[in-house]
């Protein structure tokens, strides 16, 4: 887990958010998977730089995918970033297809990064920085009661 941190979201969620973001290493499985279930909003490519994924400003600057899932009782945007040798990130998705979570929704090439933002009043984060997750088997956060 590279981190957990609460940034203001403005082009898709508007909103107070906390940003869960895993760097994978180069040993890393890089098949990226749906944090949630829920329907495909938006999804845009963004071309950009190609600055160390450690970095916070690789979040905004460095070339990445965005994927909105709209489940029940929460949204959640995905970026796909990557990196200084990563230059290629690749999603399987479209615009309303309906996902399950854990199911399988891109790739990216070797070291990247991968940030999830919820809206903070939505969700109580489970994972803390340095902690060592794993696609479709560890849960990063949960909905608040009387959310679902």
């Amino acid at each position: 887990m590279r981190a957990v941190e609460d940034v203001r979201e403005e082009q898709y969620l508007k909103a107070d958010t906390v940003r869960i973001s895993i760097f994978l290493n180069p040993f890393n499985v890089h098949v990226n998977r749906a944090p949630m279930g829920g329907t495909v909003t938006a999804l845009a490519y963004t071309p950009g730089k190609h600055l160390l994924t450690y970095s916070n400003a690789a979040s905004e600057w460095n070339e990445h995918s965005a994927i909105l899932i709209e489940g029940n009782g929460t949204r959640c945007l995905v970026k796909q970033i990557v990196g200084p040798i990563v230059r290629r990130v690749v999603y399987w998705l479209e615009l309303q297809q309906q996902l399950v979570r854990g199911e399988r929704i891109g790739m990216m090439k070797f070291g990247s990064r991968l940030d999830m933002y919820f809206p903070k009043a939505d969700v109580q984060v489970l994972v803390k920085k340095g902690d060592r997750v794993r696609a479709g088997e560890t849960v990063v956060a949960q909905l608040h009661r009387g959310r679902a």
